[in-house]
């Protein structure tokens, strides 16, 4: 059997961290605060801080 997306390379990798998700996830007030961490974190992964970088170090449009 042919693996072409390579999904069994770490597979039992992948089995053991979701075990260890599904048992954070049993502890609501740690999973709470792991939820609000990720969101108050996720601005850095914006578009419009994307399209400024890409403006910065590679079209150098000027807007202004």
């Amino acid at each position: 059997m042919k693996d072409w997306f390579m999904i069994l390379l770490d597979f039992e990798e992948y089995c053991t961290k979701k075990e260890e998700v599904f048992e954070e996830y049993e502890n609501r007030k740690s999973w709470a605060k792991k939820i609000f961490i990720n969101i108050g974190k996720i601005g850095y992964f914006s578009s419009d801080r994307t399209i400024v970088q890409y403006n910065e170090d590679i079209w150098k449009i000027n807007i202004k």
